[in-house]
């Protein structure tokens, strides 16, 4: 689908902005003083293909659990 739209013209390739997105983030934690990840290996996202990793799983769970408590609340 990416492939698709960068060469439709409508996106941008990953790719060819890797190295500046990484290095512009890396200065924002660095400058928040939090600590910068391990980048991951240059694969496509599993989330992509509807597969999430434990942590997500488990973010998103306590969201949910949130949002169902406080249906009425914003943020």
């Amino acid at each position: 689908m990416e492939s698709r739209l960068v060469d439709a013209g409508v996106a941008v390739d990953p790719a060819g902005v890797r190295d500046e997105v990484r290095s512009v983030l890396t200065q924002v934690l660095d400058q928040a003083t939090l600590r910068v990840p391990a980048w991951p290996a240059d694969a496509p996202p599993l989330a992509r293909h509807g597969e999430h990793g434990e942590v997500l799983t488990e973010l998103l769970a306590g969201l949910q659990g949130l949002a169902r408590k406080h249906p009425a609340a914003t943020w």
